[in-house]
């Protein structure tokens, strides 16, 4: 095998890394963490993942899940959390009573 179809430092072909990120691109892995893993760098595994048929999906998926880390209010109690506003409640006063109510009834959960 040519010595540039190598990666010099794992040893393994390119072509068994790029499988292997297509793969973990599949399961909605972010391309960092691919990266990461494969020791090659962010911008290999983006031109890689790119035209996969997973990554539109694992794109909105991840940023589905950002948005959820970056949440203030527990999901599905907006209503809640309007009312709440409209009475005055300040900012972390709301946050506590929705984690509460959310905590409380968990049947509300989107």
């Amino acid at each position: 095998m040519p010595r540039h179809e190598i990666h010099p430092a794992s040893g393994r072909s390119y072509a068994d890394l790029r499988a292997e990120a297509l793969a973990l691109r599949a399961q909605f892995v972010r391309t960092p963490e691919i990266a990461a893993r494969l020791s090659i760098w962010h911008g290999t595994i983006s031109k890689w993942v790119r035209r996969s048929p997973h990554h539109a999906a694992a794109c909105r998926f991840n940023r589905a899940l950002k948005a959820d880390e970056r949440r203030f209010y527990p999901a599905g109690h907006d209503a809640l959390r309007r009312k709440l506003a409209r009475e005055g409640f300040d900012r972390a006063e709301r946050i506590a009573l929705l984690q509460r109510v959310a905590e409380a009834r968990p049947e509300i959960r989107p």
